[in-house]
């Protein structure tokens, strides 16, 4: 007799410690940059090209390296340390990075980020984690939802978490989660919003 459990989606989220700094830097920088529209975001720009390859782009984000420590790799290894069954990769790399900036009434609809399996100096790296940044958001509560569809033995059921029922998910929070986990953002009311997206690629042991 015996029993095996499936690995669960989660959503994960931390405070970035020097937020303020970060984003005066990032925002300045964004707002030199002439973004463009996307199918999926209503009533915004980004950076985000679909036809670009991560070996191609010229990343505006990525090029601020200094600041990846505390965006990216702090709140991956609180991550680590919280999320249980614990994800225990061997090593991993920012695949893609971009910004979104929302008008008012602006909105993504439902999408996952999940990519093709990649060769990297001979290493197999998996579409494992993405992650929101909020660098700048005047509205009262964030609007990014999430949904799991589990079909179980007892029933189908479809699970949200809308994170504006978290207080503590504001501007300079850092949200982790599966990349392959469906989310979307509900309409935004202030203007101004402006995001941070990254896709995480990771390898591992007896893949």
């Amino acid at each position: 007799m015996g029993v095996f459990y499936f690995p669960r989606d989660f959503v994960f989220w931390t405070k970035v410690k020097n937020h303020e700094n970060i984003k005066k830097e990032l925002v300045n920088l964004i707002d030199q940059h002439k973004g463009h529209k996307y199918e999926i975001l209503k009533n915004g720009v980004t950076s985000y090209d679909r036809e670009i390859t991560d070996d191609e782009e010229d990343n505006l984000i990525l090029q601020n390296h200094e600041f990846l420590k505390e965006i990216v790799w702090n709140p991956i290894n609180e991550m680590i340390d919280t999320v249980t069954p614990k994800m225990n990769f061997d090593s991993a790399y920012i695949a893609k990075a971009w910004y979104s900036k929302y008008e008012s009434g602006g909105y993504v609809k439902y999408h996952a980020h999940e990519g093709h399996p990649k060769i990297v100096d001979g290493e197999v790296f998996y579409a494992t984690l993405s992650l929101i940044y909020v660098l700048h958001d005047e509205n009262e509560k964030n609007q990014t939802v999430f949904t799991s569809h589990v079909n179980s033995v007892s029933k189908d059921r479809i699970f949200h978490f809308e994170t504006k029922t978290e207080p503590e998910i504001t501007e300079g929070s850092v949200i982790l989660f599966p990349s392959s986990l469906l989310h979307k953002v509900d309409t935004i009311n202030k203007p101004g919003r402006i995001i941070i997206s990254m896709n995480i690629d990771s390898s591992f042991t007896n893949t």
